[in-house]
């Protein structure tokens, strides 16, 4: 399908299309709103750490440590534990293993599957996103749709985004 979305396509979301998501979700959170507030936090506390190390004269060995340390830290949670519990999640709901189809009527974005049906009026998302190979619709910060662009066709992604900012909906 490239082009219109008025007609539905059909997918499955992928263990990988869960995993994109999850981390792209985590990656939002961690530099906007909360999570940037917390790693300011974070820095601030390292550079007062570093200005104190330097004034009292002491080696700047376990300073450094610590600059090293945030870093891997939020890779190893970035790159090792989300995608596992992405996974964990992936396989553990039956749900978003069943085939979905996916189109648009008018400004309402519709999805169905073997456990029953939504309409959602484009207006009522909380946020869109999208990644290499997903569009995200958010309803709140962690409950979101995915929508994989390899069925949408690129100008159907196209179209899509379009639909949801001439709605109103702001991106992620």
């Amino acid at each position: 399908m490239d082009g219109a979305i008025d007609q539905p396509v059909s997918f499955r979301v992928s263990e990988r299309d869960v995993v994109e998501a999850m981390q792209a979700t985590l990656w939002r959170r961690m530099f906007r709103g909360p999570g940037a507030v917390m790693l300011g936090i974070v820095i601030a506390a390292w550079l007062v750490l570093a200005v104190l190390t330097l004034h009292l004269g002491q080696s700047l060995r376990d300073v450094v440590m610590f600059a090293v340390a945030i870093p891997l830290l939020l890779a190893l949670l970035q790159y090792g534990f989300v995608p596992v519990l992405a996974r964990r999640h992936f396989r553990q709901s039956k749900a978003l293993q069943t085939p979905l189809r996916f189109w648009l009527e008018g400004e309402v974005i519709h999805l169905e599957g073997e456990r029953g049906q939504s309409a959602m009026p484009m207006d009522e998302l909380w946020r869109w996103g999208e990644t290499k190979r997903l569009v995200m619709l958010f309803h709140s910060e962690m409950l979101y749709n995915i929508v994989p662009k390899e069925v949408l066709g690129e100008s159907g992604t196209r179209a899509l985004i379009a639909a949801l900012q001439a709605a109103g909906v702001k991106e992620a």
